[in-house]
């Protein structure tokens, strides 16, 4: 029997130290054949703000293509994510989400909480 593909999906907020916690582990998930899709390190090849989408296309079709496992860091918060993750899914990946949460919104950037707080993606602790 076949094995399985894996995607693992790392979300949460900014400074939530979902980049941190990939990077320590990042030995343990190559020697399980996992590409490691940091889009803040893959994108600063995008010549521009439209072309982000191609870029982090082209990276994730090439993973696919090499049947590789896919661990993807996200703010989970767009739909041309929720749309990448379909085409992942396509070729019988097996999905897990890990969603990474701050104890206080204080531990946010300040930039980031009025939005946060508008569209409700921050949930109080509960201490």
């Amino acid at each position: 029997m076949k094995e399985k593909l894996s995607l693992i999906i790392v979300s949460g907020p900014n400074t939530s130290v979902k980049t941190t916690l990939i990077e320590i582990n990042e030995p343990y998930f190559e020697s399980k054949n996992f590409e490691l899709i940091l889009p803040d390190k893959i994108l600063k090849y995008a010549t521009s703000l439209t072309d982000r989408p191609a870029v982090m296309g082209e990276y994730i079709d090439n993973t696919i293509a090499a049947k590789k496992n896919i661990l993807i860091e996200t703010l989970f918060q767009n739909k041309e994510f929720m749309s990448g993750v379909q085409e992942i899914k396509k070729p019988g990946y097996e999905t897990t989400l890990y969603q990474v949460f701050l104890d206080d919104i204080t531990e946010m950037p300040v930039e980031d909480r009025s939005s946060a707080l508008k569209v409700e993606r921050y949930i109080e602790s509960m201490k």
